[in-house]
């Protein structure tokens, strides 16, 4: 599917500059998070865990913690396994 793969390479896209730019595009990846698509939603979740590390634990939001939290429970197991490492 053309559009899975669009979206997906939209996430590391975004991931990409908001490393380059310093800009946060957590809302692009907890809407990635919630596609119809398991394999959107994984790579959503990967982008989010892997932000979550680099800047919300100097936010110290509960945001990314809340969303990976209910992650671990979305029907795919990707999914599952990408919000499990995301959180630690």
């Amino acid at each position: 599917n053309a559009n899975k793969w669009a979206k997906i390479h939209a996430v590391w896209a975004l991931y990409a500059m908001s490393k380059a730019l310093g800009q946060d595009f957590s809302e692009s990846f907890l809407a990635a998070t919630k596609d119809a698509d398991a394999d959107v939603r994984a790579q959503g979740t990967r982008a989010l865990g892997m932000q979550r590390y680099v800047e919300w634990e100097e936010k110290d939001s509960g945001v990314p913690s809340n969303a990976l939290t209910r992650l671990q429970r979305d029907p795919d197991p990707t999914v599952r396994l990408q919000a499990a490492i995301a959180l630690g």
